[in-house]
C-alpha cells in the first residue's frame, strides 16, 4: 500500500514538473531555436556525419588563419579575425567540441529517419524527461529498500526539492549547452540507479545483477560522451565494486562475470570516444576544449596541475556551498548564491551530522556509496575551477544533482532513526523548505541572464517588479 502510494505521488508530481518544464524551455527565442546561432551544433554535427565527415562545414575566415595564436581573443579583435563561436578550430577546420553521444543516439537517427533535423532543445527535453523520470525510480527504490519508515509524503517532498535543485537551469537556456549537461546528468542518474540495484539488492538472481550491473556501466560510460565533468561521478564504482567483490568472494566465477560488465562498458565507450578525438585532434585525450574560439585563450588550461591553485579551489569550493555573492545587482529577490542560500532544503543534508545517521547510513551500506559522490562533488569543483577561466552559473549543474540524491538518503535515513513525534517534526520542516525552495527556483529562472526569457523580454520582469513593489 506505502509502495503504491509513493509511486502514485512521485507519478503525479513528476508529471506536472515536466509539463512545466518543457513548457519553460520554449519562452526564450534563443534557446528554443528561433535565433541558433552556434547553439545548433548537434544538428549540424548529425548532417556532418551523413555527409561522412567529422567536421562541421562553416567557412573559415582568411584572417582566423593567418594569426600565430587564433584562440587568443585578443589577437582575434586585434587582426579583426572571426571564428565560429564556441566551436573548436583545428587545422582549419571547424568541429564540435561538445560530447558526441547526444548526436549519435538522438539528432542523428532523427534526421536520417524524417530527413529533418531536430531542433537543439527538443533534444534537451528528451533528456530533462529521462532524467526525471531515472531520479523517479531511483528515489523509489531507496525509499522502498532501504528507507520504509519515511512518509510518502516526504519522498514526495524530497523528489520536487531534487528536480528543482538538479535541473532548473537547464529549463531557463535549454539549447546546446544544457543539452550536453542534461544529457550527462540523465544517464548518470540512470547509470546510480541500475548499479544500486545491481549491486546492493542481494534478492536479485545473478544473471539480472549481471544485466543491470551492465546497462549501469553502460549508461555511466555514456556521461563522457555528454559532458566529461560530470563523468567524475562515476567515483562511485569504487565502493559499488569493493561490495561487489565481497558479495561474491565465494564465488569467483561470478565475481569475474560481474566485474567484466562494470568495466567492459566503459572500456569500449573510452576507446571508441578516443579514437573519435584522435580522429579530429591526433589526441586521443583532446576533446576540443583546447582549441575553443571563445571568450578566453582555452589552450592555457590545458594541463589541470599547472593551473591548479589550492586557495582558489578553496575559496570556489565555499562560494559553491555558501556563496556570499548575489546572483545578480539588477535582480534583488535572491541575495546569495551558494547551493545551501540558493536551495534552503539542502540544510537538511547537515543531518549526516548526526551519530544515529551516520551508523543508519553504515549499517545499510550506504555511507561509503555518499562518500563518494561527496567527493565526486567536490572534484567536479575542483576540475571546473581549475579547467575554467570563468565559471558560469549553468556549471553548477555538473553536481547539483548529485547534492539532491546526498540530500535524499540523508534526510530519508533521518526519517528512518526518527521516532514519532520527530517524524513529524521532521516532515513539517522537509515541507516548510521544499515551498521555498521550489520559490527560490522559479526565482532562479526569473533572473535575466544567458538571453533566458527575462533578459530576452525585460518589459515581464519590469512589470513584476511593479506588481511586487
Amino acid at each position: 500500500m506505502r509502495e503504491k502510494k509513493i509511486t502514485k505521488y512521485l507519478l503525479i508530481t513528476a508529471i506536472i514538473y515536466l509539463v512545466i518544464g518543457c513548457w519553460a524551455m520554449t519562452l526564450s527565442p534563443v534557446w528554443n531555436g528561433e535565433i541558433p546561432h552556434q547553439r545548433n551544433q548537434y544538428e549540424e554535427m548529425a548532417q556532418s556525419l551523413m555527409e561522412g565527415h567529422l567536421w562541421i562545414d562553416h567557412p573559415v575566415d582568411p584572417k582566423l588563419e593567418q594569426l600565430e595564436d587564433p584562440y587568443d581573443p585578443a589577437a582575434r579583435k586585434a587582426a579583426g579575425a572571426k571564428g565560429q563561436w564556441d566551436h573548436a578550430y583545428y587545422k582549419g577546420r571547424y568541429y564540435m567540441y561538445f560530447g558526441i553521444v547526444p548526436v549519435l543516439l538522438l539528432f542523428l537517427p532523427y534526421l536520417a529517419l524524417t530527413g529533418q533535423p531536430l531542433t537543439t532543445f527538443h533534444g534537451t527535453q528528451i533528456f530533462f524527461i529521462a532524467g526525471v523520470m531515472g531520479l523517479l525510480l531511483l528515489y523509489r527504490y531507496l525509499s522502498g529498500r532501504y528507507f520504509r519508515r519515511m512518509p510518502p509524503g516526504a519522498v514526495n517532498l524530497l523528489f520536487l526539492s531534487s528536480c528543482v535543485i538538479g535541473f532548473w537551469y537547464i529549463l531557463d537556456a535549454p539549447a546546446l549547452y544544457c543539452t550536453a549537461i542534461s544529457g550527462g546528468i540523465c544517464f548518470q542518474i540512470w547509470s546510480l540507479y541500475f548499479l544500486c540495484r545491481a549491486v546492493l539488492d542481494e534478492s536479485l538472481s545473478a544473471k539480472r545483477s549481471c544485466i543491470y550491473t551492465a546497462l549501469g556501466a553502460l549508461s555511466g560510460a555514456l556521461v563522457f560522451g555528454c559532458r566529461p565533468p560530470i563523468g567524475i561521478t562515476s567515483l562511485i564504482l569504487i565502493p559499488l565494486a569493493v561490495h561487489m567483490i565481497r558479495r561474491y568472494r565465494g564465488n569467483k566465477r561470478e565475481m569475474v562475470r560481474h566485474l567484466a560488465c562494470l568495466l567492459l562498458p566503459y572500456i569500449l565507450v573510452g576507446i571508441g570516444l578516443m579514437a573519435y578525438n584522435y580522429a579530429r585532434f591526433e589526441n586521443p585525450f583532446e576533446f576540443g576544449q583546447t582549441y575553443q574560439i571563445t571568450v578566453a585563450d582555452q589552450s592555457n588550461y590545458e594541463s589541470f596541475f599547472k593551473n591548479f591553485n589550492l586557495p582558489v579551489t578553496l575559496a570556489a569550493i565555499g562560494e559553491a556551498l555558501f556563496g556570499l555573492q548575489p546572483l545578480s545587482e539588477h535582480f534583488p529577490y535572491l541575495q546569495f548564491s551558494g547551493i545551501f542560500f540558493e536551495f534552503p532544503v539542502m540544510f537538511c543534508c547537515l543531518l549526516i551530522l548526526t551519530r544515529r545517521v551516520r551508523r543508519d547510513l553504515k549499517q545499510k551500506s550506504l555511507l561509503p556509496l555518499l562518500a563518494a559522490m561527496f567527493a565526486a562533488f567536490l572534484l567536479i569543483i575542483v576540475v571546473q575551477t581549475t579547467m575554467s577561466p570563468i565559471q558560469l552559473e549553468r556549471y553548477k549543474m555538473d553536481y547539483n544533482y548529485l547534492a539532491a540524491i546526498q540530500l535524499f538518503m540523508i534526510t530519508a535515513s533521518a526519517f528512518e532513526t526518527s521516532g514519532q513525534r520527530e517524524s513529524r517534526i521532521l516532515t513539517a520542516a522537509a515541507a516548510c523548505l521544499t515551498v521555498w525552495t521550489v520559490l527560490n527556483g522559479f526565482l532562479l529562472f526569473l533572473v535575466p541572464w544567458d538571453h533566458n526569457f527575462t533578459a530576452y523580454y525585460p518589459e515581464f520582469l519590469e512589470n513584476l517588479q511593479r506588481i511586487l513593489g
